[in-house]
């Protein structure tokens, strides 16, 4: 049951926010207390993208009488395993966004992908069910065959198809995982895709400024997808990938100017208009 939890809601249920400070002990008995005070009548309300059947399950394998606890079989019958997930059809403007966003530049899938794995499934439920229609073998990955068979049905040239199916394929295993495919269509997802980036940029402004210097972004750009690429060799090639985000001159990278470089198509730089597409031109790619 915390499994299911955790994988719905990517937190750990009767967890709150710090606001100790650093605080652990402090911060512990907070939640310990807020464990002992709830509800249980409105235990895990507003989860679980507010399926009723799935909270009924959850709690129903965390009831206190263990008399009254599912077990296994029963939870295997329970009515929320056997709903049937509804498939939506294919989008003609997701694929199509998922060609654009495969002509990024390695750098920008990096960043996308490593906020796509921050992103709670259910948040993108039109997503998933765009992944789940092209998975036709229903293995849980797309292969290239998979991929490129959804864009040619929409009128693609197959030399085309196959090779936007195989740059989507970022670490290059011959397959398109879930979260790779959620990064290709970070245009139709844009407000999930800046939370996620905004969890990112504020773990790495460690002085609380407001801004990403040099330094900071060569530890980003040292963990985890980021890392995996060695995008960035040395401090330099770090000073030239802060130079195509800092849009105002001031050596510096603010959170508008992060998400104007990975999404440029769907944020405002200011009032003064969108922020414009340059096309990936060649910062470290």
């Amino acid at each position: 049951a915390m499994l299911f939890y955790c994988l719905s809601e990517a937190e750990l249920p009767w967890f709150r926010a710090d606001t100790t400070n650093g605080d652990f002990k402090k911060y512990a008995k907070q939640c310990l207390f807020l464990f002992k005070t709830r509800s249980f009548a409105k235990e895990f309300d507003g989860v679980f993208g507010g399926s009723a059947r799935a909270k009924d399950l959850v709690t129903a394998m965390l009831a206190h009488d263990e008399k009254d606890r599912l077990d296994i079989a029963e939870c295997l019958r329970h009515p929320w395993l056997d709903c049937p997930t509804t498939v939506q059809p294919l989008s003609e403007n997701a694929l199509r966004a998922l060609a654009r966003g495969s002509k990024k530049s390695k750098t920008k899938k990096r960043f996308l992908l490593e906020a796509a794995v921050r992103i709670p499934p259910h948040e993108v439920e039109h997503i998933n069910s765009v992944f789940k229609a092209l998975d036709t073998d229903g293995n849980g990955v797309l292969s290239i065959v998979e991929m490129s068979s959804g864009l040619e049905k929409l009128g693609m040239e197959i030399p085309a198809a196959e090779a936007t199916a195989k740059q989507l394929d970022l670490d290059g295993n011959g397959e398109i995982e879930y979260t790779e495919f959620l990064a290709g269509l970070a245009s139709h997802c844009a407000v999930q895709f800046k939370h996620a980036l905004w969890t990112i940029f504020c773990k790495y402004d460690t002085d609380h400024s407001g801004h990403i210097n040099a330094q900071q972004l060569m530890t980003l750009m040292q963990q985890g997808h980021l890392n995996e690429a060695r995008l960035l060799k040395n401090e330099a090639a770090a000073h030239r990938l802060l130079s195509c985000m800092d849009t105002d001159g001031d050596h510096l990278i603010s959170f508008d100017e992060l998400c104007c470089y990975l999404l440029p198509e769907c944020m405002k730089a200011g009032t003064d208009g969108f922020c414009q597409v340059d096309g990936d031109s060649d910062c470290p790619s």
